[in-house]
């Protein structure tokens, strides 16, 4: 497998594992794994995986992947929005996990 398409595969499992964490993972430690993605746009200006994939610091893997599955059902989306969009969406995972784990005690499988 080439090395860009290695990439992407990886990006894409990281991107599943982050978007499916409020389910499996401990919310607590998903703030700890945000406090480090954080970390790293801070740091570098962008996250590592992006920027090994497209080159630059500025895209967004999640922000492109939406604005195509949208244009495939025939919704049109900015980038910029949907960019916005995901600003906020670590809020939410965090607050889906804690409704999630602590209110209503669903089944986690990595916890501290």
């Amino acid at each position: 497998m080439k090395k860009k398409a290695l990439i992407i595969v990886f990006h894409l499992i990281v991107m599943i594992l982050a978007y499916t964490s409020p389910f499996w993972l401990d919310w607590k430690l998903i703030i700890i794994a945000l406090v480090i993605y954080y970390l790293q746009l801070w740091i570098f200006g962008g996250c590592l995986l992006t920027f090994a994939q497209y080159g630059k610091w500025d895209e967004t893997f999640s922000g492109r992947l939406i604005v195509w599955l949208g244009e495939k059902v025939g919704l049109k989306l900015g980038l910029k929005s949907v960019k916005r969009f995901l600003d906020f969406l670590p809020l939410f995972y965090i607050v889906i996990s804690f409704v999630y784990q602590v209110l209503f005690h669903g089944p986690i499988l990595l916890k501290i």
